[in-house]
């Protein structure tokens, strides 16, 4: 297409540029002979990014509120130590020391729990079975949390059973352990002791923590598991929210299941439940898959 200007010369007509008139020319008789064009989205995209946008933002939430508590420790107790290192006694060094500590080791924790949880979703965790003594496993475990509990609160652990041997994830299993007890702890403010067992019986075996702390509202025992849920009851103790949905992956992982129920009118029983036959060959293929892995 040509065009000629006020000196005779003949000319292209560009389709863009400075004025755009002939582009909007253009547009202008293609709308007229187009009707214009209606894209929907379809309600499933819809419903998926409605559930995207509301997981992020409990996970904003639950970083924001999580990262926060520790980090003013450990800057507020640098600062002291900072500024009054010359007149504050050794003593007082060291319990501010301890402080930032604690708060980076459960800075650390929470970042494993949300790598753990991305790295589930990513397949990059596949369960190693092999054969280990449970009872002495959880015997390890129940007494280094003992260090984790209050000074009026106390670990109980039985072991009942012909044998203590399973085939699992010892390193799973331990994580969800460590889990349970953990929250047994933060949730029973008031209570003196917690209760962990472990049962080995015909072809099944089953592992629970067993609390009188404050428990979760009944409405509510059906999000337990849902990653980032807290309960309303328990807005005021730290937590991610992620805890309990890793237990759960890790414990489905090992071709398991998770139960929760109420332990009477206080507290609540967590419940790992496991097949002692032979592990089955979709499991043991994802396992050799996983020990084949750098």
């Amino acid at each position: 297409m040509k065009t000629t200007n006020k000196f005779g010369r003949t000319l292209p007509v560009p389709l863009s540029g400075a004025t755009g008139i002939m582009n909007r020319s253009f547009m202008k008789r293609r709308s007229a002979a187009e009707p214009p064009r209606r894209y929907s989205v379809p309600q499933n995209f819809r419903y998926n990014a409605n559930e995207i946008s509301k997981a992020k933002n409990k996970f904003l939430e639950a970083a924001v509120h999580e990262f926060s508590a520790p980090l003013n420790t450990i800057i507020l107790s640098a600062d002291l130590i900072e500024k009054y290192y010359d007149t504050l006694s050794k003593q007082s060094i060291l319990n501010e020391v301890t402080g930032i500590k604690t708060a980076a080791t459960y800075l650390s924790a929470i970042i494993n729990d949300f790598l753990s949880a991305k790295n589930i979703d990513k397949d990059k965790i596949l369960p190693v079975i092999a054969n280990f003594d449970l009872k002495n496993m959880a015997e390890t475990v129940v007494g280094q949390m003992k260090h984790q509990t209050r000074a009026w609160q106390d670990i109980k652990y039985t072991h009942t059973g012909p044998s203590s041997h399973v085939s699992l994830d010892k390193k799973l299993l331990e994580h969800c352990l460590v889990n349970l007890i953990s929250n047994a702890i933060k949730y029973s403010d008031v209570a003196d002791h917690i209760e962990v067992g472990s049962e080995i019986s015909g072809d099944m075996c089953k592992i629970w923590v067993k609390d009188y702390g404050i428990g979760i509202p009944e409405k509510e025992e059906s999000q337990v598991f849902e990653p980032f849920f807290r309960a309303s009851n328990a807005a005021h103790i730290e937590g991610t929210g992620l805890g309990l949905n890793l237990v759960k992956r890790y414990t489905e992982l090992m071709g398991g299941k998770v139960t929760v129920e109420k332990n009477g009118e206080k507290g609540m029983v967590f419940s790992l439940v496991f097949p002692v036959t032979p592990w089955h060959s979709k499991h043991r293929n994802r396992s050799d898959k996983s020990s084949d892995q750098p």
